[in-house]
């Protein structure tokens, strides 16, 4: 009896060597001992030809005790589940399979190699636990900064130092840019396109250079200006290099508007102040030249001297809305105003000039305009400086169209001129004390309107396309008890 076992166990292990002869070579057996993964072997029936040290280190099991055992019951946990639908695709297809997958038996996730063999399978194991976890952390680190991204109001960025490729932008970009991340994404060097030109060399300065904090303003799609704060951090790899930039950029178009807002009051307190000593000292000798013209006429009779009062009277109103950068409270001399009537006056005052100058004016106004509460000769100052202004931006004659129409509980009037426009970076800073397009002009006339139209709760704006011409608007609150 113990003849034929020993017999039969000799029938068996022949049959392995004829069918197996690749995992008896020495040579494979010196490469399979050195790997760094776990390998074994199984025939066409699933029985197991070869564990090497590795995978026996890596399981906890002894390879003389497996060694002809069918794989299913040596790995109760691999039978239907993804580890056997996989084995069983690679033997169907003899197509190579690489796989992850996480062992319950070992609580661990395992890399898995299969390769079809011409008599059964070879499986290579290798132990990923701690990079599948580490990766996984380093995801949800990944997701939790990506959120934190997209819920904040600042704008995060992410480029590589040299060939400026964006590797990441967040939402906050297309609310502040007003430009969908793809196309930056696409193309980051057209982001340069959006900077104002005056700050655009300082900006691809800080892109090829990245130090600190700067500011720069930039043109949205719709045409808006906006002011940008961007702080930019460097990070260097392990031989001191600098590889990327975190840049983090918000919106400061507010905190630049009431930073500007407090550098004209200063100046206008400046400016008022000043205005006020000189009305001061010019009034005295004004009102003893308006009383010698007044006594002149009353003798003489001269026709000429109704042009110089006229003219006295004049330069008095101005001196008076002078004061008014040093006094900035309301007139108190506000009237229900028929606009068509003022703006008919005014558009007659100019037509006389404008025809010596080759230009026409006309008027578009709405047939039955509300009445509007305020200062006559301050909304004519305006309105005439506004026009005089448009006539000066066309060197070579055209139109200046005066409308008036009323949108809800406001009167808007536009004086749109024919000249050469107004740079779109150019506009915000309208009305600054010593700002001006103009090459000998000194922006107080348009700070002084401005002025003018506030104490009416008012609003004085404008819009411009260079080359076709200026919008100018004014926008006045209707008088409610008409």
């Amino acid at each position: 009896m113990d003849k034929l076992l020993k017999l039969e166990c000799q029938k068996q292990e022949l049959r392995s060597a004829n069918r197996f002869t690749h995992v008896k070579d020495n040579q494979f057996e010196e490469i399979c001992g050195h790997v760094a993964e776990g390998v074994l072997f199984v025939d066409d029936e699933w029985g197991l030809t070869y564990i090497n040290e590795q995978y026996e280190s890596l399981l906890g099991v002894d390879s003389g005790a497996l060694i002809g055992k069918n794989i299913w019951s040596v790995f109760p946990e691999w039978s239907g589940s993804l580890y056997e639908r996989n084995l069983q695709e690679v033997a169907a297809t003899r197509q190579v399979m690489k796989f992850e997958i996480f062992s319950k038996m070992y609580s661990r996730y395992f890399e898995i190699c299969v390769f079809p063999q011409p008599t059964g399978l070879s499986i290579f194991m290798k132990d990923i636990h701690d990079q599948h976890m580490m990766c996984t952390r380093l995801r949800e680190i990944e997701q939790r900064m990506i959120e934190m991204s997209e819920n904040i109001r600042e704008m995060f960025c992410i480029y590589t130092v040299g060939d400026i490729e964006i590797l990441y932008i967040s939402e906050a970009f297309e609310e502040i840019w007003g430009i969908k991340r793809e196309t930056i994404y696409k193309n980051p060097l057209s982001l340069i396109e959006t900077v104002c030109l005056e700050d655009r060399d300082m900006f691809i300065r800080q892109l090829h250079h990245p130090e600190g904090t700067f500011d720069y303003q930039i043109i949205r799609a719709d045409g808006c200006i906006r002011w940008i704060r961007s702080r930019q951090n460097v990070v260097y790899n392990n031989q001191d290099e600098p590889v990327r930039v975190i840049s983090v950029s918000e919106d400061i178009t507010e905190l630049k508007e009431k930073e500007e807002l407090i550098h004209n009051a200063d100046t206008l307190g400046a400016i008022g102040q000043l205005a006020a000593g000189i009305a001061h000292e010019i009034r005295n000798p004004m009102t003893a030249i308006k009383g010698f013209v007044q006594l002149w006429q009353q003798e003489t009779f001269n026709p000429y001297s109704e042009i110089i009062l006229s003219e006295l009277a004049r330069v008095e109103f101005i001196m008076n809305e002078f004061l008014m950068l040093a006094k900035p409270q309301k007139t108190k001399k506000m009237n229900a105003v028929n606009l068509h009537a003022l703006i008919d006056e005014v558009v007659t005052f100019m037509r006389a000039e404008a025809s010596l100058k080759d230009i026409e004016i006309k008027m578009d106004i709405e047939g039955s305009l509300p009445l509007i509460e305020a200062e006559p000769k301050q909304i004519k100052q305006v309105m005439i400086n506004l026009i005089k202004n448009g006539m000066e931006a066309m060197s070579d004659g055209g139109c200046v169209v005066v409308s008036a129409t009323c949108v809800q509980e406001s009167v808007l009037i536009h004086i749109i001129d024919q000249g050469v426009g107004i740079p779109k970076e150019a506009i915000p800073r309208l009305g600054e004390a010593f700002y001006s397009n103009k090459e000998k002009g000194t922006g107080l006339g348009l700070m002084v309107s401005m002025k003018m139209i506030a104490h009416h709760n008012g609003n004085l704006s404008f819009t411009s396309e260079e080359g076709k011409g200026t919008k100018a608007t004014i926008t006045l609150p209707v008088n409610k008890e008409t």
